[in-house]
């Protein structure tokens, strides 16, 4: 399914009007609100002279009603509106084509109305200019629709798919028409091809068919053959087929999204002129000739109508689901999140408008969440949450007594900095002893530190712990992963744990304790006010230590960020970098720190020879080892995909083997790969493959956290995975109720020898490791028992009993965050970095930087943009009540960006006319292409 295509009014002309070979004349209708304004009739066949006279922008007469485009070469065609093509899955059409099925079309017809309804009551809208000022403007029922019914694919394989062309006038109250506004259109489309899907889905269900659920909203009818559904996908066989030669020719990563529309467009060809009746006969022979005559596939789908379990899941039970698994990642969600979700995870039950019925009871019944502005949610919890950070943090000032006097906090840094040349080497700067007689001398309960990359936060935090030592304070790291503890604890010689684990455990600590949160941006709004609420029960001093400009935390809330732009409390800043050794890195980390910024750090290292763009990968990857080559002991090349680094690892190795830097000599050894899932992909079976391991995280069913087991059988139908555990139990999982308390694992064989650098991917109490944590494996033997050196230490591991290894001379830009480095080759693909992202790998580097990508202007545009994390103050809290707010700096942005605009419209709007919208250029796959 290509979703919306922006459609010129030549090219719908042509293509509407092809003969369907098995639907015949009978495959077309008008539908929507506005069809009655201009005389047509919703339901009625769509009439050729009428429909190219709509799509040319006129009326029924021929007279113009909406004005064709301008662009910089003049006038333009008018475009006809945006083709919206919802496409049933393959089992879907197989039922209906080869098994007769007749009343599956009557399914869909009440889809299309159905999804149809939804655009025109939600995203039917126009723009008008009005004193210079340019306003949006919803005409909810004002839509105009021609929808197309196809029952081919381009090799004429069962294929049923409706073509829904969203026309492109709309009219306005006083009875003009303006050209269709199509943004919202195509930012939304994920959710209006949910409604789709549910609607059929469900539909399905009521005529007596099983649905299977799959990822990303879709679904099949359970029971029809996959071999079956590969004999008649020959379309999607040579699109794929398509996207490999493109792959291999151009050698593109398969993360690029845009590969998959232009593999579509490219390998259409024209539809066949064949009968219903052919081809009715070619397909049932295609499908005897495999073994699945019609009476044998009806007895498949029957068993697989009848093996359903018949699960009792409200439509309370899949919000209050989708509600929590939102809220874990991000603080607020929206209404189109809240549907699209609910449908997937809910599929063939329910659809569109019991969701959301179930959803408006939410105002007066059990309240899951509360609106904070239109359309934006969060739930009560997570409100008060965030705002009772700022009180508790705010309710901290002036309420400790000084751990030392200005006068004995300046005579102890002087004496720590004569004392400590091996960590010191070249002085502490400004910055670092500002902070120190700061924290020292400071009446605040609770105080933020804004260290930039490489500013030396941890070298300065060992001064405060010398300090805290001698006035007998007990100074304590704390921070969401178990690496950056142990690099906290290693530097200051504190003590220390994970936040999770200090959180379950009862405070010991006097009211004369310091803690530390290293990382602090990397911690959720739950955990950071869990943190502070324990600092008020105990009467400890906290400091939350960070960089809001790293990569931001996984889970939801942004409170490290909020402390700083919305509250008012001591906030100490280091911005005077010590990690960069020379005038080119020096630089670039500047640079890097800011949004506007981003164009003359991609110029500086291009100055610098060291940009490189290929579209190729292949060619990425040649030079990419070359670099590496040439300063292999002191470089890392930090990459945006985990597939980028996969491949980059087996390349590097392989180079490090053959020249004997790396012991030929290695063995092969079972790993595990962790399955990354997040919110709700958390609840379906699909997720998952048989001999994939799981580990439970939360106790259900009797079954304790820690326990561990190997799927053995995954069952689409019912969403469920069958598990034999360690425990020697066997069990079957419901996904949809426990999905959320299991995590995964996929088996990978990796060979590992004698100088390997490795990175271990879990925390192990036991064996002394952290996720994230590199080592040099110093000797290794056929058991499994290798011996590493982690940073001061050398330990050793059995690889039979902890597997959770990976190599590591390519790295994450996750994984990178923390790390210092003296050569950093960047592998950027365009699309997948943002300002977190390449502020990290910038700053990684202290003697050098490289930067390749698939393409630079792309990559300067998203590497300009922020990581987008919500917070539920952007809603709840006035602008006039931010107290550090530096967010103004968006408000202008924004505000010039309209100028902008309104002067770019009010320069063409002229007589009376409507001014069509053209078409977006900023993103060619999310808004939509042209054909």
């Amino acid at each position: 399914m290509m979703g919306p295509v922006s459609q010129s009014a030549t090219a719908a002309s042509k293509y509407y009007y092809e003969k369907d070979p098995v639907y015949e004349k009978d495959n077309s209708r008008w539908l929507g609100g506005g069809c009655e304004s201009l005389g047509l009739e919703a339901g009625a066949v769509v009439l050729k002279d009428d429909f190219n006279n709509i799509i040319k922008g006129n009326d029924l007469t021929g007279g113009q009603i909406v004005q064709d485009t301008y662009s910089a070469a003049g006038r333009t065609e008018h475009r006809a509106g945006v083709d919206f093509v919802f496409s049933d899955p393959k089992s879907v059409s197989i039922m209906e084509h080869l098994a007769g099925d007749e009343r599956i079309r009557n399914v869909r017809s009440a889809a299309i109305e159905d999804v149809v309804k939804h655009i025109d009551d939600n995203y039917i809208a126009y723009r008008e200019t009005i004193n210079y000022e340019v306003n949006v403007v919803h005409a909810e029922g004002k839509g105009i629709f021609s929808a197309y019914e196809h029952s081919t694919s381009r090799e004429n394989d069962p294929n049923s798919h409706t073509h829904v062309l969203i026309c492109n006038m709309v009219q306005r109250d006083d009875g003009s028409y303006r050209a269709l506004y199509n943004d919202e259109i195509f930012k939304n489309q994920k959710e209006i091809t949910a409604v789709y899907n549910a609607s059929m889905a469900k539909g399905l269900s009521e005529i007596g068919y099983a649905i299977e659920i799959k990822p990303n909203g879709l679904y099949e009818v359970a029971g029809v053959p996959k071999e079956l559904i590969d004999t008649f996908s020959k379309r999607t066989a040579n699109i794929k087929q398509a996207e490999a030669e493109f792959l291999d020719n151009n050698n593109v990563l398969e993360t690029n999204p845009k590969i998959q529309v232009i593999a579509t467009l490219e390998t259409r060809p024209e539809k066949s002129d064949l009968t219903k009746e052919f081809l009715l006969d070619s397909w049932n022979k295609q499908a005897r000739d495999i073994g699945y005559p019609n009476d044998k596939l009806a007895s498949l789908v029957t068993a697989a109508f009848n093996n359903k379990t018949v699960h009792d899941i409200s439509v309370n039970s899949v919000i209050r689901h989708v509600v929590n698994d939102l809220t874990s990642t991000e603080s607020t969600f929206t209404t189109s999140d809240l549907i699209k979700h609910s449908l997937a995870l809910s599929m063939g039950k329910y659809n569109k408008n019991d969701i959301t019925n179930e959803i408006d009871k939410n105002v007066t019944g059990d309240k899951l969440f509360t609106e904070i502005a239109p359309g934006i949610y969060s739930t009560d919890k997570m409100i008060e949450t965030e705002k009772n950070i700022l009180r508790m943090l705010e309710s901290g000032k002036g309420k400790v007594n000084p751990l030392m006097s200005k006068e004995e906090a300046e005579k102890f840094i002087n004496s720590f900095e004569n004392n400590n040349k091996n960590i010191v080497t070249h002085g502490l700067t400004k910055d670092q002893r500002n902070l120190f007689i700061d924290v020292m001398t400071s009446n605040d309960q609770f105080i933020v530190v804004q260290g930039d990359a490489g500013t030396g936060k941890t070298t300065i935090f060992k001064a405060v712990a010398d300090a805290c030592e001698e006035k007998l304070v007990t100074l304590s790291g704390h921070s969401k992963t178990g690496k950056a503890v142990e690099e906290f604890v290693s530097a200051t010689g504190a003590k220390g744990s994970t936040v999770d684990s200090f959180l379950l455990q009862k405070s010991k600590d006097s009211d004369s304790s310091l803690r530390i949160i290293d990382e602090a941006s990397m911690l959720g709004s739950l955990q950071t006010h869990s943190m502070i609420d324990r600092a008020v029960d105990d009467n400890a001093r906290l400091i939350l230590l960070g960089d809001m400009k790293q990569l931001q935390a996984i889970d939801a809330g942004r409170a490290f960020q909020d402390a700083q732009d919305k509250g008012d409390i001591h906030v100490i800043k280091l911005s005077q970098g010590i990690r960069q050794k020379n005038a080119y890195t020096i630089k670039l980390a500047e640079l890097a720190k800011s949004k506007y910024k981003i164009n003359d750090a991609v110029n500086l290292i291009n100055e610098n020879n060291k940009l490189y763009e290929r579209t190729s990968f292949d060619d990425r990857r040649d030079i990419i080892l070359e670099l590496y080559k040439n300063d292999s002991s002191n470089s890392i090349v930090v990459t945006s995909t985990n597939k980028e680094k996969d491949v980059l690892n087996s390349d590097i190795r392989s180079y490090l083997v053959n020249n004997n830097i790396i012991d030929s000599k290695g063995f092969l050894f079972n790993t595990q790969a962790p399955i990354s899932l997040v919110g709700i992909e958390k609840r379906f079976s699909s997720h998952y493959e048989i001999e994939n391991t799981i580990h439970i995280k939360k106790s259900f069913n009797g079954i304790e956290p820690g326990t561990s087991g190997k799927i053995t059988n995954i069952d689409l139908n019912n969403n469920t995975i069958t598990a034999a555990l360690d425990n020697g139990s066997i069990e079957k999982i419901d996904m949809f109720k426990n999905g959320d308390k299991i995590s995964g694992s996929v088996d990978t064989i990796k060979e590992f020898a004698k100088g390997d650098h490795i990175m271990f991917l879990k925390n192990d109490k036991l064996i002394g490791v952290n996720n994230g944590q590199p080592g040099t494996i110093n000797s290794i033997d056929e058991n499994g028992i290798i011996n590493v050196s982690v940073g001061k230490n050398r330990i050793n591991v059995n690889l039979n009993h902890y597997n959770y290894v990976d190599h590591a001379y390519a790295i994450t830009d996750y994984k990178s965050q923390g790390g210092s480095y003296s050569k950093v080759i960047f592998s950027a693909l365009a699309d997948r970095v943002n300002l977190n992202s390449f502020y990290v790998a910038a700053t990684r580097a202290k003697d050098d930087f490289y930067l390749l990508t698939d393409d630079v202007d792309q990559l300067t545009k998203h590497a300009s943009r922020p990581q987008d994390k919500k917070s539920t103050l952007d809603h709840t809290i006035p602008n006039d009540e931010i107290k550090n707010g530096i967010n103004i700096h968006s408000k202008v942005e924004k505000d010039i960006d309209n100028s902008k605009q309104n002067k770019d419209l009010s320069r063409i709007e002229k007589d009376g006319y409507a001014i069509e919208q053209m078409p977006p250029n900023d993103n060619s796959f999310e808004k939509g292409m042209e054909i």
